[in-house]
């Protein structure tokens, strides 16, 4: 007992003397997390507070231009101009306007729209009442024009095209049910109809985010950015805990170790346990960071949820498996360049598979399967069923498991590496 605590005492005593190592432990995550957090959520806002600034040039200036224009100015959805430096703008100015970045999208109301729909109901009207074919008498079709910016993405394009597709169809609906009615007017008399749309729409859609938190956590960039870039700092244990391996054996210490009364795996036992605190130790102070400091600089305040001792769980399966990887390249490698190269190369690709840099909903079918591979993913994902899906320890066992198997089996092929270089 005593030379294992001996041994922790040294493995703290040099981890303590590693300046690099221990900025690269803390330091770089934590700017990670600022940096992507801040992003995030500036695009987040854009389009939940501030709106998305959207230009309207309203020739129609009559139903169908004044409903669209006051749907948009009651919307949080949007930011709505309608003039350019005071003026009302032409259809080439707010192309330019749009090209530039200055609005997200412009939507652009021809005159005479509102008219065309109600001449084309006229002319229904009135051929059906009379028996007569009338379709012959061409009305001039009016075309609504939507701009967006070059770099607007293709799935954000569909969203904001099939909604305003949906509003401008009620809007004709409208204009379509008043031109209809003031027609039976005029074409049987003394018929007085005083049908409304209004309380015609008895099927409402209520839209939530499912979860298991009575609390209703919503996602935003601090949920997500928070423990992508703690499991990833987490992660990157495996540069100095490798790079220790290495030194050991390059500068002579590991076979005076070997010397010594007592079984020499007390000394990788001790080196494990002294990342394995550092990991948690990290995780502590980066989820503190992030609940004291993030809210200081107008970010979200961080939930962790209804279940701490699921977070803790998650915490020492994230720390196993970090520093069993660590243990693992730091036996294969024989050079402290590979074992740093290496562990660093490997952390990002891994982050990259397990939803870190890249989220996952936009990867292609085939990459979602591959990043099941990932511990990194299945770490972060283990945090999101309790940071915003409000699930405990029973629904995360899976990710648990699948962390304590990966230690496992990083412990054992790092013993058998050993075991084989022996011989």
């Amino acid at each position: 007992m005593k030379q294992y605590i001996a041994l922790l005492y040294k493995e703290a005593l040099l981890i303590s003397r590693d300046r690099a190592g221990l900025a690269l432990l803390f330091v770089m995550p934590v700017l990670f997390l600022l940096i992507m957090s801040v992003a995030q959520d500036s695009a987040y806002k854009s389009v939940t507070e501030i709106g998305i600034p959207v230009l309207l040039i309203n020739q129609d200036q009559d139903s169908l231009g004044t409903y669209l224009q006051q749907g948009l100015e009651q919307t949080d959805f949007c930011q709505l101009h309608t003039t350019l430096n005071g003026r009302i703008p032409t259809i080439e100015e707010a192309n330019q306007a749009v090209t530039r970045g200055d609005y997200m999208f412009g939507i652009i109301i021809p005159e005479g729209a509102s008219e065309a729909i109600r001449q084309s109901v006229s002319q229904l009207i009135a051929g059906t009442l009379s028996g007569e074919n009338i379709s012959d008498e061409k009305i001039e079709a009016k075309e609504i024009s939507i701009i967006y910016d070059p770099t607007t993405q293709k799935s954000f394009i569909t969203t904001i095209s099939s909604t305003l597709r949906e509003f401008i169809s009620q809007m004709k609906s409208r204009i379509i049910f008043q031109t209809f009615t003031d027609g039976v007017k005029e074409f049987i008399p003394g018929v007085n109809p005083s049908m409304s749309l209004e309380g015609t729409d008895v099927i409402h859609f209520k839209e939530a985010y499912a979860s298991n938190s009575r609390t209703h956590i919503l996602p935003n960039s601090v949920q997500h950015n928070v423990p992508a870039w703690t499991i990833f700092g987490m992660f990157f244990i495996v540069v100095p805990l490798a790079g220790s391996i290495i030194k050991e054996k390059q500068e002579g210490p590991s076979i005076r170790l070997k010397t010594l009364p007592g079984p020499y795996v007390l000394n990788h036992l001790a080196k494990l346990s002294v990342y394995f605190m550092v990991t948690l130790i990290q995780f502590v102070l980066m989820m503190i960071l992030a609940k004291l400091l993030l809210p200081l600089i107008g970010l979200p305040d961080l939930q962790f949820g209804n279940h701490l001792g699921a977070i803790s769980l998650m915490a020492i399966g994230l720390a196993l498996a970090a520093t069993g990887f660590g243990m693992f390249t730091g036996t294969i490698c024989t050079t402290y360049q590979q074992a740093a190269m290496g562990g660093s190369l490997s952390v990002l690709i891994l982050a990259a598979l397990g939803g870190i840099w890249v989220p996952m909903h936009i990867m292609p079918e085939y990459m979602k399967v591959v990043s099941k591979i990932s511990p990194l993913n299945w770490g972060l994902e283990g945090f999101y069923s309790i940071f915003l899906r409000g699930q405990g320890i029973a629904e995360i066992k899976p990710y648990l498991i699948s962390l304590g198997a990966f230690f496992v089996a990083c412990i054992a092929l790092t013993v058998l590496v050993i075991r084989i270089k022996r011989n």
